[in-house]
């Protein structure tokens, strides 16, 4: 009996698949099985002779499933199919295929859509991978949406040029981050670049002084035989005259290595003069007080040359990453030889190598979650309208990510008694203070942490990736960042199964909190400006708007790391075992 029409089968390619052009793979897929619908999760863009090809899942594809089982195992050990994908099951005797619906299909539509498109902006730097400017970097200048084109700025060996490129045909490098003090950073680096090079000037430099210091530390030396120093000097003035005594001072000229300067000693019928010592003990004083002073803006020139690059950080919500991986369309069904489960391993490194990718100088931290039991104890609703996950092998894959994420450079953290919300406050408020930190993830209740140093990256998923900075979130929600919190407190938090006060959304809690600054000062007034109403609901719902705030305020606490140790190898030997190609290594790995 043939399958529904609406479900898909999943093809695990071979090596020979690996940036193959997808009609060719369509057209062998189609030899053994006429008119079949194939969905292979690439975007092709083309752009004159150039195409660019941007692969969502390499090593993957998909058909419609209009027969029965058999008729698909005739695609196993082809050319470019390696075998079927089979789901796991409870008995190892009974092989059930990997079917996803046309939904999920829709969905890897959309998210191929959204990789392609890279959320490329004005002001990012970007990486051009195809076309007559291939792999140069280049930065944005003005986005063509209806072209879905942006022009990039590149500089050529001879000139600087405009050029304009689609999206496809680039890579994202890295996204400005608009930091606050960026303004007044970059005018106390202008002033420290100038000073350094006036210091080095040569009219003005700090060289010409000191060469007249040691003229003066010559002249104090020989003072007690300037009678025959001025008889080399009057040779050196009068050579047919006195040509013995010349060529002995040409030999004495050259151990003075030409730290005299003729027209400033002596002239032919002119008495030897000789400055007094301490002449030049007052030069040497101005001297060295210059050289002190070059040498300090030389110290801030460095310093801030570093600064102009701090070290940037990922920190990954990684508890809410793997979730949102172990339910992605076409991974979830994803097993390896032994049929343990490994799609949201593949998803968890390939969205971990794409920010990579996009940050690379950046390291990367990935934080756990431990247990809510503090949380659920102040509120045994917290969090009770989350569905339990299946147990569908997930245990093997968080424990397996754990195990060889530091193989990876990559950095872990958690405390068992707490959730990651709270490691990750403790990161950026504590260790990390002085860094540019980025976390990544889909939680508001991370906007708390916002600053002029730490920017919250939510990756798409029912619509465009925001990249939360101070600024935005005050337009969003018309609040400091670090007055989310007591937003939220009067509103509630429908993700965590917060209840607000009823009748007060965000927009109300919002003007709320500008006016009074805190909940507590709310609720200490005396409620001017509400109506009874409000006030009577305010009154009433004391008690949970003070809970709603400890449950919502992120603390530090201590917790546990588990340090980065870099084995590409090993990395490679483990992902081998899994049936994962070792290419999603790259994106963490300079190319060899």
């Amino acid at each position: 009996m043939p399958y529904e029409t609406s479900q898909w089968l999943v093809l695990e390619l071979t090596s020979k698949a690996d940036n193959e052009d997808p009609d060719i793979l369509r057209a062998s897929i189609r030899h053994h099985i006429r008119d079949a619908e194939i969905f292979i999760p690439v975007s092709i863009v083309q752009r004159g002779g150039q195409k660019v090809c941007h692969y969502l899942m390499e090593g993957y594809a998909f058909i419609r499933c209009t027969h029965p089982e058999s008729y698909y195992s005739r695609l196993e050990n082809t050319k470019y199919v390696q075998n079927l994908l089979y789901a796991p099951t409870e008995s190892k005797k009974v092989r059930k295929l990997s079917l996803i619906s046309d939904d999920e299909i829709k969905a890897l539509h959309q998210q191929i859509k959204v990789e392609v498109d890279q959320g490329i902006e004005v002001g990012d730097v970007v990486l051009i991978i195809s076309g007559p400017y291939k792999n140069i970097t280049g930065l944005v200048k003005e986005d063509i949406p209806e072209q879905d084109s942006v022009v990039i700025h590149i500089q050529l060996r001879s000139t600087d040029r405009l050029v304009t490129l689609p999206r496809a045909f680039l890579q994202l490098q890295t996204k400005p981050l608009n930091i606050a003090f960026r303004p007044n950073f970059v005018a106390i680096f202008s002033w420290a670049t100038m000073a350094l090079m006036l210091s080095q000037w040569k009219p003005l430099g700090l060289s010409h002084i000191y060469a007249k210091y040691k003229s003066y530390l010559w002249w104090d030396g020989w003072y007690q035989q300037r009678q025959r120093i001025s008889r080399f000097f009057y040779a050196y003035n009068n050579p047919l005259d006195f040509s013995p005594i010349y060529n002995k001072f040409k030999s004495f000229q050259q151990l003075c290595n030409g730290i005299f300067l003729r027209d400033q000693i002596i002239t032919v019928n002119k008495p030897l003069e000789v400055p007094s010592f301490s002449l030049a003990k007052d030069k040497y004083q101005k001297f060295k007080f210059l050289s002190d002073t070059q040498k300090r803006i030389i110290s801030l020139f460095l310093e801030l040359k570093e600064m102009s690059e701090p070290p940037v950080n990922l920190i990954v919500d990684g508890t809410q990453l793997y979730i949102r991986c172990a339910y992605v369309p076409g991974l979830r069904g994803l097993t390896d030889a032994q049929g343990r489960p490994t799609g949201a391993i593949l998803g968890f490194l390939r969205s971990l190598g794409a920010y990579k990718k996009r940050f690379p100088k950046a390291r990367i931290y990935v934080c756990w979650d431990g247990s809510s039991q503090r949380r659920k104890a102040l509120s045994p609703e917290y969090k009770a309208n989350r569905v339990p996950r299946e147990n569908s092998g997930d245990h093997f894959e968080i424990d397996w990510l754990r195990d060889n994420l530091p193989l990876l450079d990559v950095t872990q953290a958690f405390n068992l008694h707490e959730e990651a919300d709270d490691v990750i406050a403790s990161l950026v408020k504590g260790s990390l203070r002085d860094n540019l930190n980025i976390i990544i993830s889909t939680d508001r209740d991370f906007i708390q942490l916002v600053s002029e140093f730490t920017r919250l990256l939510c990756p798409p998923i029912a619509g465009l990736e925001k990249f939360y900075d101070p600024k935005l979130v005050m337009s969003e929600y018309g609040v400091q960042p670090a007055s989310f919190p007591h937003v939220r407190a009067l509103s509630g938090d429908t993700s965590d199964n917060i209840d607000g006060v009823p009748g007060f959304g965000l927009k109300t809690a919002s003007k709320l909190i500008n006016v009074y600054g805190t909940v507590t000062a709310l609720l200490d007034s005396n409620l001017a400006g509400l109506s009874k109403g409000q006030a009577a609901k305010i009154r009433e719902n004391n008690e949970r708007i003070l809970s709603n705030l400890e449950l919502l305020m992120l603390k530090e606490i201590p917790f546990d790391q588990i340090k980065s140790d870099v084995n590409k190898k090993e990395a490679e030997t483990k992902l081998k075992e899994l049936g994962i190609k070792a290419e999603i290594l790259n994106s963490f790995f300079t190319q060899e």
